[in-house]
């Protein structure tokens, strides 16, 4: 006996008068297009609407005239100002597929698409039209899931269950633990599927699907279905697929091949931040590291993998993210969350409280003159801080908590030229003013462009100090 064809629990089936092509859930909230889009994806991986045919218009059109809205979202979108060619639906269907299966939709409004009003399209419900819309206009919208038939289990899409897993294991073992529910891993047919099985999991991380590639374009499923959507984005070494999902950027959805031993659910990131900002488009040397360095300083080693292709552009944005998969180096908006790794350099045992890079730091709050300062420090078998590289500039800033002004061991008779009260050399030189005195001064926590910069001033000029001195030095009082 044929299964009952059902919709999800809160949408509604698209029309009773036909054979039911979707299922619909009306959202009153006014969101952007992007924002809408990602509220439709939380429930059942749903889609933006999308318009199949004359009787889906009619039938859209029926609908929303029961809620009261005039437009709304679809999920479509348009590249090119007068060109329908240029327009995808969210399953990756151009908008002409509408058109050759039934010639009398009424799709576009006059004018459109026009990609200088926006690249999104609503659906205004009157005239039955496509309109390009500001993909930053608030309106209500429609989400949309295809139909299902019913059964007990709880990921229930498109005729098929679906059973996601936490547990770590290997292509091999992940295969077996399928078949004892009498499935396979999971094969992928369509985007919406993709977007779908994406959606089953709430924290980043990456998962094993159904299938090996020996080429980029040749996939053979684990179930023996046929290959009819092909995601695969990076074909590494080994050749099972695997997806990031839940990574909040562009990777999130797309398939890589890695070593079928690779266990799997992997709780874990797919993209970080770096310390590498961009100023200029495709110009690698326009290009530096938190610690001042450019990125032709890779030159040490010409075979390692950077940047993505495309990248740098600074259109896209000026900081510069690391994917896990690919080991590429991407342009990525700075505004964008992420997660991150800290890094400090190695140091040498020493029992003081303040130990970075196999040296000792004693960050003082009493008020004194240069010359107080240091007799200050020649007590700890130090001498005034000196500074020689940005990272040790911005420790050496961190070890304050207020806004202040502190002392450093340096004296400078030109801007140009410092000379250290311990004798050290001189590679650094963060002098950015150069005042009335000789001594060198820098404002901590200053939260402005000034923090962490250096200036001269009197030497009598009584301020916060750091002391500092080699790790496990000894000295004779």
């Amino acid at each position: 006996m044929e299964s009952l064809t059902i919709c999800p629990n809160g949408f509604d089936p698209s029309t009773q008068f036909m054979k039911m092509e979707s299922c619909w859930k009306y959202m009153p909230d006014l969101l952007d297009q992007a924002a809408a889009d990602a509220e439709c994806l939380k429930y059942n991986g749903a889609t933006l609407v999308m318009i199949s045919s004359c009787e889906t218009t009619h039938a859209l059109q029926q609908y929303l005239r029961d809620k009261g809205v005039s437009r709304i979202w679809t999920g479509l979108t348009c590249n090119q100002t007068g060109v329908p060619t240029s327009c995808y639906w969210s399953d990756g269907r151009p908008s002409t597929s509408v058109l050759q299966a039934d010639p009398g939709a009424n799709d576009f409004a006059p004018g459109s698409p026009n990609v200088t009003v926006g690249e999104c399209i609503s659906y205004e419900e009157s005239s039955r039209h496509w309109i390009s819309t500001n993909c930053g206009v608030s309106m209500t919208f429609v989400c949309e899931v295809p139909p299902t038939s019913n059964d007990n289990c709880t990921y229930n899409y498109n005729h098929n269950c679906y059973f996601p897993s936490n547990n770590s294991l290997t292509f091999g073992d992940a295969q077996k633990s399928c078949a004892q529910n009498c499935g396979n891993l999971v094969s992928i047919h369509s985007e919406l599927e993709n977007r779908y099985v994406a959606s089953l999991f709430s924290e980043p991380g990456t998962i094993k699907i159904g299938g090996v590639a020996p080429s980029k374009s040749t996939i053979i499923r684990s179930d023996y279905s046929n290959t009819v959507f092909n995601n695969l984005h990076t074909l590494n070494n080994g050749n099972c697929l695997f997806m990031d999902v839940n990574s909040d950027d562009s990777t999130d959805g797309l398939w890589y091949t890695d070593n079928c031993s690779r266990a799997s659910w992997e709780r874990g990131v797919s993209r970080i931040w770096i310390g590498l900002t961009c100023n200029e488009t495709a110009v690698k040397t326009s290009c530096y590291w938190s610690d001042g360095r450019s990125t032709s300083s890779i030159q040490a080693d010409p075979g390692y993998n950077e940047f993505a292709p495309g990248s740098p552009n600074v259109t896209v944005g000026k900081c510069i993210s690391y994917e896990e998969s690919s080991r590429h180096w991407i342009s990525t908006n700075c505004g964008v969350n992420m997660t991150f790794v800290c890094e400090v350099p190695p140091t040498s045992n020493d029992s003081c409280t303040h130990n970075y890079n196999h040296n000792c730091y004693f960050p003082n709050n009493n008020i004194l003159t240069f010359g107080e300062a240091q007799k200050s420090c020649a007590q700890n078998c130090g001498n005034l801080v000196s500074i020689h590289s940005e990272l040790e500039n911005r420790y050496i800033a961190s070890l304050f908590s207020e806004p202040g002004t502190i002392k450093i061991g340096g004296v400078a008779p030109s801007k140009n030229t410092i000379i250290w009260s311990d004798y050290t050399n001189t590679v650094f030189n963060n002098l950015h003013t150069f005042n009335n005195g000789n001594c060198l001064f820098m404002d901590v926590n200053t939260d402005d462009s000034t923090d962490g910069l250096w200036y001269t001033d009197n030497c009598s000029r009584a301020s916060w100090y750091v002391c500092k001195r080699p790790n496990n030095s000894k000295c004779s009082l």
